[in-house]
């Protein structure tokens, strides 16, 4: 046999062989348990899963072929196939490796759509209700702890969405979405999530894009962001004293250079390359003293490289690193500020480093003023010929007192001095002059000179109010619809709430007062995309977007074809969903908007009316503070159609022994997050009413042998367990949802309803007796 033919049997993954016209083995693979070349074939059961497959990859690779070649199946399952004269079909080996190779792919796929619901789901929670938490006012211990784990939930979710976009990037189903972006918008929005990290660390954190940047760039915002997202994090991650400085300039005619400098340990040399693949860091030690799992420096450039730019890194150790981020990005007209509000300032700019000394340079230089370098010990001579001073400073050290007096004497009266802590400047030592602490922003920086209030992380997480206006959430999760419709109110939005699309259509005809609809995309009865095909159809232009933890690239497309104006990734955050709802909502009476400002939900298409772009009308005023976020990438996920690991094995419970049936703990956490035992208790006797109902859907589902019913009605049921700490219900629920998406035996199946059943059973006399108790 030739060499094409021996590659060909062992590019398939299983035991393989090929045998001539009579039966006679020609070249078997490494894997191949059965007759030895050149011995006759025996032929074995021919159900075995390889028979139906493998023909047809043969009928792939020979087209024109009439007569099907016949599969055989060995006792250990190995599969053969009679092809007579395969090794002199030029170049069919190649078209059957392509074939299985797309099998794999699509294997993997699947793979990552259940991944991607199996994390995020219960993750969409967890991240809504301890942004509700962090909402409140709270003693300093508790706060401190729920900071802890909103932190730690935000890395999970980060680490799933890296590990779906790696395996995407591999199977070259990422693909750019270029839309108008606003370059500084970004830059901010990656620096707010990592700026209580960097006053731990007591870091300076600046942000700060060149003066000539374009204001409004094409690019695929959340692409940028994700690579400036790992590059910063991890420069925030591993520099334990100094700064973190990230900017922005133009690097030729048509690309862009973004930059991020730390004073960090550096990187040598032998390693530099290394750092870029995945699961690596410098050195094990390294690995053992900070966080992460070594996939953001490695998907930051694979990123890159789609976008069609590099990730470079230059580096020596104890020197720091510096890694550069080149781009082609299309400048884009944008409008001018009518007024800048540092203009006719001179301000004296001293910083310990030249990136950072350039950083402020280019930020008071944006906002209108004059930026002078300044030599602090020049002071002590004389007036320094500016009228505010920039320095950068610890606010806990005792000389820092000292050095603040000095300045204030000589600025004088009319002078105004601001010092840039990278520690939190509320427990400092220094009193006197103006403070801002991490991160240093265009928006931070002209509201402390202005002396404008900018807020001060560790207080309640408190966001401006939007406009007034009138939002309907349809969702038909009764638990998940009062958490989002609580996050909504806390808003100062009005919204009103619906159960299904038939609902959720009959409203929006209605009349003409919501500025916006949040639909579910998985709903019984009518889904969210068919209940927008009806609205639009009627000539509906109510902007509509899509909410699901489920969204593959192919979603998207579906969500836009179905006349959506983009989707939000569950879970989603307080600050997200603010961002998200802002440009739909105007101190004007309802209507459609017709150019909203910078929405954080996947856009659709530019030239839909009703549609928002991700470009800012014109970019936010320096004067006003804003509370930039960090949206949730789309994820994947998708209906899983391979079979589960251990799918064949009889149900068992998934959680710990000994787990609690219904978590106390959980419900009192809900209790404070919701302010009140009212509305969870209302919650939980709102489940138990549904209860019996659910449990006769899944039996129902059952004896009718509907996989896709029962995974649903599975669904619905552990989101609400999960939320109301009826996890081991919860987790029965889960791998009913994973078996029926299998679509398994139906015997297997009744033994995971079964367990369903027990733990209902269960959870229902314990949210019985929650319910009796003063």
């Amino acid at each position: 046999m030739s060499f094409a033919a021996r590659t060909l049997v062992e590019a398939v993954a299983g035991p393989a062989a090929i045998a001539d016209e009579h039966g006679r083995i020609l070249v078997a693979n490494s894997r191949w348990p059965g007759p030895a070349e050149g011995e006759p074939l025996t032929a074995g059961d021919p159900g075995c899963p390889a028979h139906g497959r493998l023909p047809e990859l043969v009928r792939a690779a020979r087209p024109g072929t009439t007569t099907a070649p016949a599969c055989h199946c060995g006792p250990d399952s190995a599969a053969t196939v009679r092809v007579t004269g395969l090794e002199s079909t030029c170049g069919a080996h190649r078209r059957l490796i392509t074939v299985e190779t797309a099998v794999a792919v699509d294997g993997r796929q699947q793979f990552l759509a259940l991944l991607g619901h199996e994390v995020r789901t219960p993750v969409t929670t967890v991240v809504a209700a301890i942004d509700l938490l962090r909402a409140q006012s709270l003693p300093p211990d508790v706060r401190e702890t729920v900071d802890t784990v909103h932190r730690a939930v935000r890395n999970l979710r980060d680490l799933t969405d890296d590990l779906l976009d790696l395996a995407r990037l591999e199977t070259g189903s990422l693909v750019p979405r270029v839309a108008p972006t606003a370059v500084r918008d970004v830059l901010e929005s990656v620096l707010e999530p990592l700026q209580q990290e960097a006053r731990d660390r007591g870091l300076l954190l600046l942000a700060a894009p060149a003066p000539e940047l374009p204001a409004v760039v094409e690019a695929d915002a959340d692409r940028l962001r994700q690579i400036l997202a790992a590059v910063v994090g991890n420069a925030v991650r591993f520099t334990e004293r100094g700064e973190v400085v990230v900017t922005a300039r133009p690097d030729g005619t048509d690309h862009y250079r973004l930059e991020v400098a730390d004073t960090g340990p550096g990187i040598a040399a032998t390693d530099q390359e290394r750092i870029f693949e995945p699961f690596v860091q410098a050195g094990y030690s390294a690995a053992r003293r900070h966080e992460g799992a070594g996939l953001g420096l490695p998907l930051a450039r694979r990123l890159a490289a789609c976008l069609g730019g590099t990730l470079t890194v230059s580096s020596e150790p104890g020197r720091g690193s510096r890694f550069a981020i080149t781009l082609p990005l299309r400048p884009l007209p944008g409008p001018v500020p009518s007024a800048l509000p540092l203009t006719g300032r001179r301000i004296g700019i001293s910083a310990p480093t030249s990136h950072s000394r350039q950083a402020l340079s280019w930020l008071v230089t944006a906002g209108g003023a004059e930026a002078v370098p300044l030599d602090l010990d020049d002071l002590t001579t004389g007036r320094p010929g500016v009228d505010t001073v920039l320095w950068c400073d610890d606010a806990h050290d005792p000389a820092a007192v000292d050095r603040a007096e000095m300045i204030l004497a000589a600025l004088g009266s009319t002078g105004r001095a601001l010092l840039l802590s990278g520690t939190d400047p509320r427990t400092g030592v220094v009193r006197r002059p103006g403070l801002l602490s991490a991160p240093v922003t265009l928006d931070r920086l002209v509201a402390a000179l202005n002396q404008q209030r900018t807020g001060v992380r560790g207080a309640p997480v408190t966001l401006p109010p939007l406009p007034a206006g009138r939002i309907l959430l349809a969702e038909d999760n009764e638990v998940n619809r009062t958490v989002l419709a609580r996050m909504i109110s806390l808003l100062g939005v009005d919204c009103d709430t619906v159960g299904d699309g038939a609902a959720a259509v009959r409203e929006l005809l209605g009349d003409n007062r919501y500025q916006l609809a949040l639909m579910d995309m998985q709903m019984p009865g009518m889904d969210g995309l068919e209940a927008t095909r009806r609205v639009r159809s009627a000539g509906c232009v109510v902007p509509v977007v899509a909410l699901t933890a489920t969204a593959l690239p192919e979603d998207r497309a579906r969500c836009l074809a179905a006349g959506m104006d983009g989707y939000l990734t569950k879970p989603i955050t307080l600050v997200e969903l603010r961002r998200a709802l802002a440009p739909y909502l105007t101190p004007t009476e309802p209507a459609a908007p017709s150019s909203p400002a910078a929405p954080t939900s996947t856009p659709a298409a530019p030239s839909s009316p009703a549609a928002p772009t991700s470009t800012p009308a014109a970019p936010s005023s320096p004067a006003a503070p804003s509370s930039p976020a960090t949206p949730s990438s789309p994820a994947a996920d998708g209906a899983p159609v391979a079979e589960p690991e251990g799918a064949g094995s009889p149900a068992a419970p998934v959680s710990e022994p000994g787990a609690e049936v219904l978590s106390r703990a959980q419900l009192s956490d809900l209790e404070a997050q919701l302010e009140g035992r009212e509305l969870v208790a209302m919650t939980v006797g709102t489940f138990l009413t549904e209860l019996d109902g659910r449990r006769q859907a899944m039996a129902g589902a059952l004896a009718e042998s509907r996989h896709d019913r029962l995974g649903a009605v599975a669904h619905t049921l552990k989101s609400s367990s999960a939320l109301l700490g009826a996890q081991p219900l919860a987790d029965a629920c889960a791998r009913v949802e994973r078996l029926a998406a299998a679509a398994v035996d139906i015997a297997v199946l009744a033994a995971a309803v079964s367990e369903v059943d027990r733990a209902a059973g269960a959870a229902a006399i314990a949210m019985a007796g929650y319910l009796n108790e003063s």
